[in-house]
């Protein structure tokens, strides 16, 4: 039994602490990162088989996904994570490091080569790589589909047989994009995709910031990338704006007496 001295030693508490942050994926953000956002948090606890992402852009949500494979490799899983481009599967990639490097309990002996995160302590392993052909062949715990709405189909198709059928999960996370494809109708259609949206007005702090940006882009960009909103790539006959106010009529009716 410890005496109460011995609750204060440091490598006790450090060893403590990396307990805790093992078996709790909201405490490893937090040690890492400091307090998740509502959606954040709801993406690091889901135990879905299937999840549908979608959050305005700067709030987090690469952060978020970096932080759900962090937890997954430190378990032992293999993830692999499909983008648009092989920029963005190199950036997807810098998130993981960056989110390994503040990570106070991050184990020894991890390396980071040009495509993929390697352990040699346990199995775990991070595979990013854009949706191509050279994509196909791998066997995933987690398969995480980056900006879904700019992956066409046809190579979303093609990947998506790489999560494991009885115990793999898929995280399917962006922006909205056009109305149609993969992630438009997963998002939009009655299915058993966990839904998670991160809306930038939930975001206090980021909230009056991004208002401004309605000045600087064309109503339907502000509707992609900020308002979670699927349009086309042009400008519409009749505005949001207008189509929202007419919407929410707060006019009483007329009574003539």
């Amino acid at each position: 039994m410890l005496d109460s001295s011995e609750y204060n030693d440091p490598e006790l508490l450090k060893f403590l602490g990396g307990l805790t942050v093992s078996l709790d994926p909201l405490q490893r953000f937090r040690s890492a990162l400091g307090e998740p956002r509502a959606f954040q948090a709801e993406l690091l606890t889901s135990k879905a088989t299937r999840i549908a992402g979608m959050a305005s852009r700067q709030l987090g949500k690469s952060t978020a996904i970096a932080c759900v494979a962090w937890d997954a490799f430190l378990r032992g899983q293999t993830v692999v994570v499909i983008t648009p481009t092989e920029k963005q599967a190199k950036e997807f990639l810098l998130r993981v490091k960056e989110f390994r490097d503040a990570d106070p309990f991050a184990p020894t002996g991890i390396a980071f080569l040009k495509t993929e995160v390697t352990a040699e302590n346990h199995k775990g392993r991070i595979l990013a790589m854009p949706a191509t052909e050279s994509a196909r062949g791998f066997t995933a715990d987690l398969l995480i589909l980056d900006e879904a709405a700019q992956i066409d189909d046809e190579s979303i198709t093609a990947v998506l047989p790489m999560r494991k059928k009885l115990t793999g999960r898929l995280i399917a996370i962006s922006t909205p994009l056009l109305r149609e494809g993969y992630f438009y109708e997963r998002w939009t259609q009655s299915n058993d995709y966990q839904k998670v949206l991160g809306h930038y007005k939930d975001v206090p702090e980021l909230a009056d910031v991004i208002e401004r940006e309605r000045q600087d882009m064309s109503a339907a960009r502000f509707a992609r990338e900020y308002d979670c909103i699927f349009s086309g790539s042009g400008e519409p006959l009749v505005s949001l704006a207008t189509l929202q106010k007419a919407s929410t009529n707060k006019e009483t009716a007329l009574c003539l007496t």
